[in-house]
């Protein structure tokens, strides 16, 4: 936290670092089932976040075709969302944080396989929960999806964690992810 008490996105995602450390995980060795219950369990047990109450400290789950940095691959992301409070309770966009942990997947046939029973992007294979009380419910429906079900055991070909400093617009700060863009899955604000 910084001297104002704010927290900062680099110090996030040094936390998670230290999480996966402290449970004996690596990155590079994750797969899908071990994410979700890295980050799941990071939630409920690790540091308390000076976050909006309520609904301020949120988790989702996407799995979509991206076109990133490196080609076209499938990408499922985890992502710990947290609202902070606004320096200026007027403005248009307030602060957030997004802790962004992705699995990619190279295009093989189990991605076409996949996107053939899905639209391209994976709509209904999105979930969010802002809860920390509706966290199971949160992991049955990600345990019951497609996405999920298809991809638990595979090793993704690159896993990836970062945090980002982030805005949402204050009336609109938690939209359902299944029916668009918004700055809790998709690099779009």
């Amino acid at each position: 936290m910084n001297a104002q008490g704010q927290i900062s996105s680099p110090q996030v995602e040094k936390d998670f670092r230290a999480f996966l450390k402290a449970q004996g995980l690596l990155l590079k060795t994750l797969n899908l089932a071990g994410a979700l219950a890295a980050t799941t369990q990071f939630r409920a047990t690790a540091v308390a976040y000076p976050v909006l109450e309520p609904g301020g400290d949120g988790l989702a789950f996407d799995a979509h075709l991206g076109t990133m940095d490196r080609g076209a691959r499938f990408e499922i992301a985890i992502n710990r969302l947290l609202r902070l409070p606004p320096e200026d309770e007027e403005a248009y966009r307030w602060p957030a944080i997004r802790l962004w942990l992705r699995l990619q997947y190279k295009m093989d046939l189990t991605v076409i396989q996949y996107l053939s029973r899905h639209s391209t992007y994976g709509v209904g294979q999105s979930f969010v929960t802002w809860s920390p009380s509706d966290q199971g419910e949160f992991v049955q429906q990600v345990q019951g999806c497609d996405a999920f079900v298809t991809f638990r055991d595979i090793a993704p070909t690159e896993v990836r964690l970062s945090a980002d400093a982030w805005e949402y617009r204050r009336h609109n700060p938690a939209p359902d992810p299944t029916m668009e863009p918004w700055w809790g899955v998709f690099d779009v604000v």
